[in-house]
């Protein structure tokens, strides 16, 4: 997925609001759109999304940002677990023979 999620227009009018939302697939981009081949699925933490809003007929630029915590799910937690207690379940095995 590219980094831009592409344009809408819209017209507001005093006191209205809208909502945006698009998925994302948890990939950086690392700055590049192409290729894709040195793209990575991001770590758990909190990211700081930054965009902007073009105000027309002006054109002026108004910067928007959103805090995203990213929190691994449950599944995959007791995935690594279970491969870290098998892990060092066949360390000590082979450290006893």
């Amino acid at each position: 997925m590219s980094p831009v999620t592409g344009f809408d227009s819209f017209t507001l009018q005093p006191n209205e609001t809208r909502e945006f939302q698009t998925a994302w697939n948890m990939m950086n981009d690392n700055g590049t759109i192409w290729p894709t081949t040195d793209d990575f699925l991001v770590s758990p933490g909190i990211y700081n999304v930054v965009g902007e809003v073009a105000i027309f007929p002006t054109y002026r630029r108004v910067p928007v940002s959103v805090s995203i915590n990213i929190v691994p799910e449950p599944t995959s937690i007791l995935l690594f677990g279970t491969g870290l207690i098998s892990l060092l379940t066949r360390n000590k095995q082979k450290l006893k023979n």
